[in-house]
């Protein structure tokens, strides 16, 4: 009895007014884009969620409609709409020329809209892009589903990331290119950034048979469950796009990986810059070299600021990304280490130091009050081995090591780049400790084959881009073999001051001598 009832109450659904299962196309979920020619007085039909573009204005004559129970939404229309989209419910559609006299082109583009359950997001977004370089925001709780549709055979990579999900080209499943292509970009395990590169082909030309109304460079993040106008996808794009994706400038393009380690893995690595060429890196970096080069700094913390710095010592800037070229046509090769950002809030400070020193001492304060907190975090690299050590009370450290170990114990720590971040043990009560920090040459003979970093210095890391005349004026106190650098130049001038001292007392005793045998043959002459 129920089958009959729900057969009866399907077969009362109405498709569109005009539309019969010869002018009416079913997707059912197939990755498609097609253009078609609507005659005069004609109308083309479809079935599923579409993005929708015309040569001219056209009206959308709609109905959604609930196959399983049998319910279906009045029949409404509307003009020159971009979008008709639902995950609940079939859409059905039809579509004319305003002006019924004229014949009328329309692509349409299989889709999904965007969905979200609870706290779970599934993003859909349309592009027609045929070169970018963009950073997706994906994790447990975000996935992205990501269209595009080009005259080009277009190319697609994850330069960086680790993202699991179906590719779909238009030459079928598990393809990285196409005219119309489907990505979806995914990662179960853990909230990460993926950098998805999109580059033409050079081995194919321009599909010039396919003929696509859609505009050379939009992309759109799509809503769901309606049908919407242009500027509801402006609109909905401008509201999520901080939470979906970042855009990378043009200069980019040159990137073929990024080299975007933990700050907390401070290995050191060289970067092989070819002529006319390009590296880059994401996150926060120490660089030296003996040759010129320049870092151009995508920093998304500062309004999506981008600018180019020569020869930068450190550059610490939040969310940045950064492409490092050769100042000259010729090739060079720099020396970079990630490195933690500092903190410089009212109530909170992280100070970041950094030393190539293999014989130092060094003292600094931690603080933990109701409106103060004071940290900081150390990082020594050397070209061999050295023997860090942490002496002080009531505190912890933990300590990261150029291969990648991790320890807790503030003793004996033996590497060439060593990452020390200590804290206080109880920071429920008031506290100032002192912490001292000792660096000595390992007995090993362990050698860095090769480094850029082969003078002593010490420096005090702060925000932004510094070069390293700038980090040398403002260098803080050290103890350098036990002593600090004021006393240091204390001994210096007690030592200047004795020598100028026993001088004239020299002096005074030489033209004393002379005085007294003077007087003595004055003496005798008389």
């Amino acid at each position: 009895m129920f089958l009959i009832l729900f057969a009866q109450a399907f077969s009362e659904i109405q498709v569109i007014s005009g539309c019969t299962e010869e002018n009416t196309f079913s997707n059912d979920g197939f990755l498609y884009s097609r253009t078609y020619t609507v005659n005069a007085n004609e109308v083309r039909c479809a079935k599923g969620s579409y993005f929708i573009k015309a040569n001219q204005d056209f009206i959308v004559t709609y109905k959604f409609i609930d196959e399983n129970l049998g319910i279906e939404t009045s029949e409404e229309t509307i003009e020159n709409s971009y979008l008709i989209v639902s995950s609940t419910k079939w859409p059905y559609f039809k579509i004319a020329a305003k002006d019924s006299s004229q014949q009328l082109k329309v692509t349409l583009t299989y889709v999904t809209g965007s969905t979200s359950d609870g706290n779970n997001y599934t993003w859909g977004i349309f592009s027609t892009f045929n070169s970018f370089v963009r950073v997706f925001h994906i994790g447990p709780t975000q996935c992205i589903n990501f269209y595009s549709v080009n005259q080009n055979l277009t190319y697609y990579t994850v330069i960086f990331g680790d993202s699991r999900g179906e590719t779909r080209g238009s030459g079928g499943p598990s393809t990285r290119s196409g005219t119309i292509y489907h990505y979806e970009l995914m990662n179960n395990f853990q909230d990460t950034n993926i950098i998805f590169k999109c580059e033409i082909d050079p081995v194919y030309q321009p599909d010039v048979d396919k003929e696509l109304l859609y505009d050379e460079k939009i992309t759109y993040i799509l809503p769901n469950n309606g049908v919407f106008m242009l500027d509801d996808l402006i609109q909905y794009t401008n509201q999520n796009k901080e939470r979906v994706f970042i855009d990378l400038p043009s200069e980019f393009a040159v990137c073929k990986e990024f080299f975007a380690p933990s700050s907390l893995h401070p290995k050191s690595q060289f970067l092989d810059v070819k002529e006319g060429g390009g590296n880059c890196t994401a996150g926060n970096f120490i660089y030296k070299s003996f040759d010129s080069f320049t870092v151009s700094v995508f920093n998304h913390s500062a309004n999506n600021d981008f600018k180019t710095y020569d020869n930068p010592f450190s550059v610490v800037s939040g969310d940045i990304y950064n492409v490092i070229k050769c100042s000259s046509p010729y090739k060079c090769s720099i020396q970079i280490i990630p490195i933690p950002e500092p903190i410089y809030g009212n109530n909170h400070v992280n100070r970041t130091f950094f030393t190539t020193m293999s014989d130092l001492t060094f003292k600094q304060k931690i603080i933990t009050m109701n409106d103060k907190n004071d940290s900081f975090i150390f990082i020594a690299h050397n070209t061999s081995d050295i023997v860090l050590n942490v002496k002080g009370k009531n505190f912890r450290t933990n300590i990261y090591k150029k291969n990648g170990a991790f320890t807790t114990d503030p003793s004996a720590n033996n590497d060439q780049t060593i990452l020390v971040i200590p804290y206080i043990l109880d920071n429920s009560k008031d506290q100032e400790i002192t912490l001292t920090i000792t660096i000595k040459k390992a007995t090993s003979n362990y050698n860095l084959d090769k480094t850029y970093f082969r003078d002593s210095v010490f420096y005090e890391i702060a925000g932004g881009v510094q070069s390293e005349d700038e980090l040398k004026r403002n260098k803080p106190e050290i103890d350098s073999g036990g002593l600090s650098g004021g006393a240091i130049a204390g001994i210096v001038i007690a030592i200047i001051l004795v020598v100028a001292i026993v001088s004239v007392l020299v002096w005074f005793f030489i033209f004393r001598k002379k005085s007294e045998k003077n007087g003595t043959e004055a003496g005798d002459n008389i």
